[in-house]
């Protein structure tokens, strides 16, 4: 399982030292003691808090006698990270959903702009098919412009239909 750990670390992107195997072990022997290990739980759940904007993290220590802080924001795990393969179920974990979270984030839709709100608004407006993923900026636009024209041709054709309906309209309401 530590090589399955140390493989997706590096999957992950992770530079730090623990990816060499004597460092991780050290650290895992460590756990809550080592500063190494607890770095490594605070970079992956902070990267979890970034990518799933959730509030909570856990902090990395900076002392060893600082461990027993680190259980407390671990609270209920804290009984379970006695032995080397609970501390590796932790980072197996972390690392899981992480990449997770990546793979979402990856897929979710992205916050509209408002050039393209605007944009969405003027194709709906002009009655546009939903335009293909592969049309280019250019050909879009001049479809947009020859379809404006169209609608600004038919416009000023129509003035004087507009204004005889309107007269109609007034002395319908007149009698």
């Amino acid at each position: 399982m530590e090589n399955d750990i140390l493989d997706s670390l590096n999957d992950l992107g992770y530079e730090g030292h623990l990816v060499d195997e004597a460092f991780f072990g050290k650290a895992l022997d460590g756990g809550p003691k080592s500063m190494d290990y607890t770095k490594l739980v605070h970079i992956l759940s902070e990267e979890i808090k970034q990518l799933c904007n959730v509030e909570e993290t856990v902090n990395m220590i900076n002392d060893p006698d600082e461990s027993s802080t680190f259980l407390l924001e671990l609270s209920h795990l804290s009984s379970r990270l006695q032995s080397r393969e609970d501390k590796l179920l932790l980072l197996d974990y972390l690392i899981s959903e992480l990449m997770a979270a990546k793979i979402v984030n990856v897929d979710a839709p992205k916050i509209e702009t408002p050039t393209a709100r605007d944009l969405k608004e003027i194709l709906i407006t002009l009655k546009f098919n939903k335009p293909p993923p592969n049309i280019t900026p250019e050909i879009l636009f001049s479809k947009v412009e020859a379809k404006v024209k169209e609608t600004i041709q038919k416009e000023v054709v129509r003035p004087s239909e507009r204004q005889e309906g309107s007269n109609t309209n007034n002395i319908q309401a007149q009698t």
